[in-house]
Parts: C-alpha cells; structure tokens; sequence
C-alpha cells in the first residue's frame, strides 16, 4: 500500500512542476505539493497532456446534463473539484464530488485543505471523501448509499486516473461493474496504461514492478481492443477507447504538445510514444447518454510477422548521436549515454565499430563531438560531421573535419553568408555526385521551435556551401525524415515531420548541381519520423528502419514495394529503434544504439549493435 501512495506523492510533484511552467493552469496542485520540483521538459509535457486530455473530456460528457455528480475512484490529491467549484455553472449543476481512495491519503488530503483559503472557501457539503479500499466493492457502495441526497438515478461520472491499474484485475472489473449496474446512466472515464506487449511497454511495466507497484490490469486488457472488450463485458452500451495521442489531436493540441510554453524540447519520439501507451477510456450506460466520439483514430496496421535482431557483443550506449559507414566499418560521433567515467551524459567520444569482427574501439574525444542529432558523411579520407544541438534551443552550423588516417580533427567554423545553412539538428543527409565531384548534402532540419524548408550542399574540396533551388513538387519545411541514395545524384525522402504533421510521403529528388527537381513517389508509407532507411540493390524495396509510426506503438521495419506502390510492416522484438542509426552491409542491415528518455520510467538504451538479414525482412 505504502509503494502505491508513494506514486500519488511523485504525481503531484510532477502536476504542480508542469502548472508552474505554465502548461496548465490549476492554482490549487501546489498546496498539495508541498514545494514545486521542477521536472524534465519531457514529464512536464506528458502531464500537460494527460492533463488537458481528462478535463476536456469531463466537460464534454458532461455539458449537456442539467444535473450530475462525479466519483472518483482512487482521487489521490486530485483537484478537480475545487476546479469546477470554480466555474459557476459548473457549481449550480454539481450535486455531489464523492472522492475514495486509502485513508491515509483522505486524511492527508484533509489536513492540507484545512490549511489552503482557496480550497476551504469552495469547500461544500457536497465533496465527500472517504477513506476505502477499492478491493472492497461492497464498502464503497455502502458509502454512496449513505450519503443524504446522493441518487443513484442521477447522471454520473466515474473516473479512475490511473488508479485501479494497481488492483488485481477481477477486484477492479468488480467494482466497475457493481458501480455500472448500481447506476441508471453512467459514463466511466479511465485513464490507464495500455499496449504494454511493445518493448516500451514491457520498460514501462518493469519500472512499476521494481517501485513494487504491480500494473494488474494493463496485463491482463493489454490492448485497446481488449480494454473495448472488459468494458462492453462489464456491461457499458457505448465504448470508446483512445490512446493520448489522438485525443490531444481531437483537441487542436500540437502534435509534439508545445502547449503554448516556451520551453526547450526536443523529445518528440519519446513524448508520442509514452501518449501511445497510456488511453482514456470513455463507456457510458443510460438513456440519457449520447454516443461520445472523437474523429476516426489513426489508421491500425496489421504486421506480417515479428522479427528478433540478432545481437553483437558491442557495448556501445548511447542514442541521439550519429554514424557514418567507412571501409565497412561504422564511426559513431557524440549522441547521449555512457562512456568511461561519465554516466548519462552528452558524449565526448568518436567509436569505431567492425561490423563484421565486433570489434569496438574509441578513436577520438573532445568536446567538439558532445552534440545530438547531427550528421556525418564520408568522402576521400575525411569524415565531415555537421551540425546538430547542445541543447533544444542550441543548435550549430559548424563542421568537424575528421582524418580517418590518424583520427586528428579539427573545426571549421564557416563564414556565415546567404548561402551557408543556419545552425540546425534533426536534418537528413546524403552524398551526392554530380558532375564528377563529390558533395555533401543537407535537407531540412530544426532549431528550437522553428523548422526549415530548404538544402544545401557542400563542397568538400572548397569549402564551400550552395543552396539548392527546387523545382516541382513542393517539400515545405521538415525534419526528423530520413534520406537514402537511388544512384550518385538522385535521393529518396521519406516520412518526417512536415509542418508539425508526421508525413506519409516518399519523393524523389533528383539533383543537377544546385538545382533539385522534387517528385513525390505514388508509393506511400504509414505516417512515421525519426526513422533510417534503406534501398534494396534492386532499387524495387524501400525499407524503413524503426522511427515513430502514428497510432503504432511498437518498434517496426517498413517494406515499401515501389513498383506495386504498397507496403507491410514487420514489428522488431527486444529493441526500441528511435534515435538510432543503421546502415546496409553486406546484405544486412545494422542498427546502432538508439532508445531515450523514458518519461518518468528511466532510460532506456539497446544493448549496442543490433542486425537483421535483408532476406529475412523480405521474406
């Protein structure tokens, strides 16, 4: 008991951090916090999802009722109350706010009320709270049947934030039901864990067991489906589940919940995929009740089979950083994770790995390398790293020039002019050869909150940089997409973020020195960024290695027939792959580092080098 308190302490810590910033406004969570402990940019945005998503939908099933009462299940320091108390039409059509959770926690709640003026000006016979063990089903209606007034034939709502998750899953359905049948119109709000078979569920799940906070019933209702399945068992007429993501979207919320603050972030991947494995479910039972319905979720996707990479003794941590292929030997530069003597750090460090030995060894370090999401691109013995950040809102335009020779480095600073790029991160990189000379290509990218819409390329003989001038079908601004090479001077994009919107699109980019003639391919792919990708020798397979896919929340490898312009879709078992890189060798593809910052549930990094054989991915 005392483990599943402690997560209603940490949870209004991180609500209170999250309303300090600005990203909600409650001005009661403090009181209950005790002090503001200022969060990861990343909790903070997930709390303002979850947040926003729940108090929008208590008012939208509840807008059209005259009359109505809520339960929450499990309320902890929950504030929604005196929220509502604050809106006087909220106030005149409230007739009951019943709270339950462990004594300890009413009792704590208590005395923090007695000691804040704003919540004890609100306070009103109606807020009830009662110190039950949910387990005892029996207990709580007895509570409800006490209490003068309360009617079970008034319109109610039921919400459990995250709550009964932490009960064993027949004493939850128990209540559910015994709370659904007790009622003649009800509407269940759950905001609970879900798709907890992807790798990032099983992280997640191994968090809450190690806190000895055992998720129940995410284990057993898994998925969406099966949460839609417990409830219409239960006995609701009406079921709708939906994970964050979608709900947020519904809202006109940001795609990557910038909420209006300014605060540097950068984590996209991991913020869509935490909101992926947490849903609000909304099944309602009454006459009263009209059908609740946000638009059509994201499109489903049936994978064809799973794939397990194999992997290699290497023991390379790290994710956010980048790699560039030589002599069939794989450079890793910077990113985020462990190296000898730091932990959990921007590295320092330039690694080398033979992909075919498993041999791993540290080539260079400086501080010149301690970026993330930049690029590297090789050519006549010289590595060219570009770019990337310091921090969200610090990005670089620079280029490290690595001797492979002797691994010396130095950092060239170009002169800053109309044709040079600004400093950017989350850009796609290609070679390219045109006309005989080698160049280096950059496409798109991000710095802060602002993304670009052109290229350029550079010249690595002179030193010089060109931008491009297109032609054709239009790009926009991007990141976060992924570039592979078709032939020396014609490139295939894919996917990405476009203009705040994760793109489905494939096109074609075919060069003649500083011009681009742009193409969009009628093969398309499911919405997906911050994958890799690769071209079969054929040219007739495009396949898309991990990155975020909408409305998918495991790791996957994309097969994407360019001739009968259709794709499928196999998941990847015991790795994350965002913030990765791969590269194609000798007929296989290797995945290098890759995983992030977990939300609250800690840091996940792969073991190192993964690989999987090409003919096995299209078999």
């Amino acid at each position: 008991m005392a483990c599943v308190i402690g997560t209603n302490d940490s949870c209004t810590v991180s609500k209170a951090a999250m309303c300090d910033r600005g990203y909600f406004e409650d001005p009661f969570v403090s009181s209950f916090a005790l002090k503001i402990v200022p969060r990861c940019p990343l909790v903070h945005h997930c709390y303002a999802a979850r947040a926003h998503s729940l108090e929008n939908i208590v008012h939208l099933v509840s807008k059209d009722l005259p009359e109505y009462q809520i339960i929450s299940l499990g309320a902890g320091f929950c504030t929604l109350y005196f929220r509502l108390m604050s809106i006087p039409s909220e106030k005149q059509r409230m007739k009951f706010f019943v709270e339950f959770d462990f004594d300890e926690v009413i009792q704590h709640k208590n005395a923090l009320i007695r000691d804040s003026t704003p919540m004890r000006e609100r306070m009103d016979s109606i807020y009830l709270r009662f110190g039950v063990d949910l387990c005892s089903t029996e207990r709580v209606l007895q509570r409800l049947r006490g209490c003068t007034g309360f009617s079970f034939s008034t319109p109610t709502v039921i919400i459990g934030e995250v709550s009964l998750v932490y009960m064993p899953s027949q004493k939850s359905d128990d209540i559910l039901w015994s709370l659904c049948n007790s009622f003649e119109c009800v509407t269940c709000l759950l905001y609970e864990q879900c798709n907890i078979e992807s790798d990032f569920g099983k992280f997640m799940l191994d968090h809450f067991d190690k806190l000895q906070c055992t998720l129940h019933s995410p284990r057993v209702y898994s998925t969406i489906e099966k949460q839609k399945e417990r409830m219409s068992n239960i006995g609701f007429e009406s079921v709708e589940v939906f994970d964050v993501n979608h709900v947020c979207s519904s809202m006109g919320i940001d795609t990557f919940g910038f909420f209006g603050v300014d605060e540097p972030f950068d984590e996209f991947e991991e913020y869509l995929t935490t909101n992926m494995h947490y849903t609000i479910c909304v099944a309602s039972k009454g006459s009263v009740y009209r059908p609740f319905k946000f638009p059509k979720p994201c499109e489903t996707y049936d994978k064809t089979s799973n794939i397990s990479p194999n992997h290699h003794s290497h023991i390379l941590r790290r994710y956010k950083h980048c790699t560039v292929l030589v002599d069939g030997k794989a450079i890793a530069f910077g990113g985020f994770g462990e190296e000898t003597g730091r932990s959990h750090a921007r590295l320092r460090s330039a690694v080398q790995l033979d992909l075919e030995s498993d041999q791993m060894e540290e080539v260079a370090k400086s501080n010149v390398f301690e970026c993330l999401n930049g690029s590297a691109l090789y050519s006549n013995g010289r590595i060219y790293v570009f770019g990337g950040r310091k921090s969200p809102s610090l990005a670089l335009s620079r280029i490290v020039v690595v001797h492979v020779d002797n691994w010396s480095f130095s950092e060239v600073e170009l002169e800053s002019n109309a044709c040079s790029p600004s400093p950017r991160s989350r850009h796609a990189c290609a070679n390219l050869k045109i006309e005989s000379r080698n160049y280096m290509y950059i496409d798109g990218g991000i710095c802060g909150q602002e993304s670009f819409s052109d290229g350029f390329i550079f010249d690595p003989d002179s030193y010089v940089w060109s931008e491009i001038v297109y032609s054709g079908d239009t790009l926009g601004k991007r990141h976060s997409h992924s570039l592979t090479s078709i032939s020396d001077s014609q490139l295939l994009l894919s996917g990405g973020v476009f203009a705040s919107e994760i793109s489905s699109d494939i096109f074609i980019l075919t060069f003649t020195h500083t011009e681009c003639h742009v193409r969009r391919h009628e093969a398309r792919v499911p919405p997906v960024f911050g994958h890799s990708s690769h071209l079969t020798a054929d040219l007739k397979n495009l396949l898309i290695v991990g990155g975020v896919i909408a409305g998918n929340p495991s790791s996957c490898i994309i097969i994407v027939d360019l001739v009968g312009f259709r794709f499928t879709m196999k998941d990847l078992k015991g790795c994350i792959t965002f913030n990765h890189t791969s590269h194609l060798l000798s007929n296989r593809i290797f995945i290098i580092g890759g995983g992030g910052n977990m939300f609250s549930f800690g840091t996940y990094f792969n073991s190192g080098l993964l690989s999987i054989n090409v003919d096995e991915i299209l078999s």
